[in-house]
């Protein structure tokens, strides 16, 4: 379990990485980041999404699982999968793709409520940076611009550091 944990931590440091290092910019979102890739890297973007899913929510659903709620975590895999695979085939219809991601960051939290509740107290960061944009852009430049990026960073966050304290 551990290791699917280290090595989901490896590929999205480094996909994230390779992404802002060519596009000179940090994305917006996660989704973001596939809608602004060229053809071909869609589909390795969809590979990486879905390992990531596996390799983080395999082990959710090992924590889970002896309590009977181990569904959850195959929901929130599952929901980031469809979210993966979907821009794929199509592009028209982003409101789908971005509702699955919605869904599936919300049932992550929900398996962090069950594995270590106390990581839900990262989700602390969104009031200080949108307290921090106030006092110094007087406007919601941050939060407006990477306010998706900065949630789905905490939900990642929360679900591995939950998992890696559950285990240790």
């Amino acid at each position: 379990m551990i290791t699917a944990l280290i090595l989901s931590i490896i590929l999205v440091v480094l996909f994230v990485g390779f992404v802002i290092y060519k596009d000179k910019k940090f994305p917006e979102s996660i989704s973001a980041m596939v809608y602004t890739l060229p053809g071909d890297w869609k589909w390795i973007w969809s590979i990486w999404m879905v390992a990531v899913s596996i390799l983080t929510y395999a082990p959710t659903i090992q924590i889970l699982d002896p309590r009977g709620l181990g569904f959850l975590g195959f929901l929130s895999m599952v929901c980031l999968c469809f979210v993966a695979v979907w821009p794929l085939f199509d592009l028209e219809h982003r409101k789908l793709h971005y509702t699955l991601a919605i869904i599936g960051g919300i049932l992550t939290q929900v398996c962090v409520a069950f594995i270590n509740p106390y990581w839900l107290f990262l989700w602390i960061i969104i009031p200080g940076i949108v307290i921090y944009d106030l006092w110094k852009n007087k406007k919601f430049l941050v939060t407006s611009k990477y306010g998706v990026m900065i949630a789905e960073i905490i939900c990642y966050l929360t679900t591995i550091g939950s998992q890696l304290i559950y285990k240790l």
